[in-house]
């Protein structure tokens, strides 16, 4: 197809109406000759009213711009007025992204990270977002005049989340999302039973422990959410259920955990050995672990010193456990015990009396008061977790 007219006329600015097709010009990459299923004038009219939503007294006068489409093999993007950009899904016509250029005017950011976050979902619903949302996250961005905003999807009815919803960056002087992606809202499986956080977090302990061979942990998860189980490239336990999920692009309730190793004294924002693991959240059962930084890393952060003093839980029993002297047996079932959001990836022996970890070639034993050393007795062992390697063609 021809490249048509590159800059509107004067003549031709009608603040109020949407320009016509003929004024943009059209290019056609990657062999493509047609716009798939998306319908064009309906993106027209989508980026004039974002265009006015903006509504600068600077676009209201008569002025030179540029409209703009390219079509490639799996998106379709438009310019208009210079002002307003997106971006489609070529074969499903989705709204994948647009943005709002802000002025070449000096910035004034004096937006809060509150007016931000109001500044997204009203932009989300002028670019005709429908669904429920929930803020999931919001910080100023490296470039302070921009603050990032995460929104997550939310089941109607519920109070579980999505992983999938809209991330923008709003600009703090005019409230314009500089740019925002716009994920498609997963088809999804309720779940016939949640398991409880704390019972989802044990099992991620333990799963993390046998990757990492780590013996003291510290862990916390977020609420379940809704998750395409797309895990094949991550070390995992994908069930056919899970694979057929992912196939599918259904989404099924899933807890997200963070595992880091618990031997040191963190300092905020410092680089630290962890792991995320997924938990299916309807058996309780670790499906996917994601080694998102196992380096020893840090600026030498301080090991924190352990002792089995103060109180630990076994499966809702609290109790005290005692410094002990001597070598405890060889053998003993695997346990899991916490104390806050620290774990202790152990050992308990019923005849003894004693729960010990190894650090380093170094036995730590204890002995439990007698609640936990019954809860310990009728503790079932932690169960082995082991992870399949990445699936061979999922590179």
């Amino acid at each position: 197809m021809t490249a048509l007219l590159l800059a509107v006329s004067l003549a031709q600015f009608q603040w109020e109406r949407p320009d016509e097709l003929s004024t943009f010009r059209i290019r056609m990459e990657d062999g493509r000759t047609d716009f798939g299923k998306v319908d064009v004038l309906q993106t027209i009219q989508l980026a004039h009213r974002l265009f006015l939503k903006a509504d600068l007294d600077s676009d209201k006068k008569p002025r030179h711009y540029e409209n703009g489409l390219t079509i490639r093999a799996s998106a379709v993007q438009m310019a208009y007025r210079s002002r307003v950009s997106l971006t489609l899904h070529r074969e499903s016509s989705l709204l994948l992204g647009f943005g709002v250029h802000t002025p070449d005017a000096e910035q004034v950011p004096n937006l809060s990270l509150d007016d931000c976050v109001a500044k997204a979902a009203e932009w989300y619903r002028a670019a005709g977002g429908t669904h429920e949302t929930v803020l999931e996250r919001s910080e100023t961005d490296v470039l302070p005049q921009r603050v990032y905003v995460k929104l997550a999807y939310v089941a109607p009815g519920t109070p579980h989340r999505f992983q999938a919803g809209v991330e923008a960056y709003i600009d703090r002087t005019y409230g314009f999302p500089a740019i925002m992606w716009v994920d498609p809202l997963p088809a999804y499986d309720p779940p016939r039973r949640i398991v409880a956080k704390e019972q989802a977090v044990a099992n991620a302990v333990a799963a993390a422990a046998e990757f990492t061979g780590w013996k003291l942990l510290e862990a916390a998860s977020q609420d379940a959410a809704y998750h395409v189980p797309a895990y094949s490239k991550l070390p995992n336990r994908l069930s056919e259920r899970h694979r057929a999920r992912a196939s599918d692009g259904r989404a099924g309730l899933v807890y997200e955990v963070s595992v880091n190793d618990g031997r040191y004294e963190w300092k905020q924002g410092e680089p630290r050995p962890f792991v995320q693991v997924y938990v299916d959240a309807e058996t309780g059962e670790p499906i996917a672990l994601l080694p998102a930084a196992l380096m020893r890393g840090g600026s030498g952060a301080a090991e924190r010193p352990f002792s089995w003093r103060g109180t630990w839980t076994v499966d809702g029993v609290s109790g005290a456990v005692e410094p002990a002297a001597g070598d405890p047996p060889v053998r003993g079932k695997p346990v899991s015990l916490s104390r806050g959001s620290i774990h202790a990836a152990a050992r308990f022996d019923a005849k003894s009396g004693l729960v010990w970890l190894e650090r380093e070639g170094v036995v730590l034993a204890g002995r439990p008061d007698a609640p936990l050393q019954k809860a310990l007795s009728r503790a079932k062992p932690a169960p082995p977790f082991a992870m399949k390697p990445p699936a061979a063609d999922a590179r």
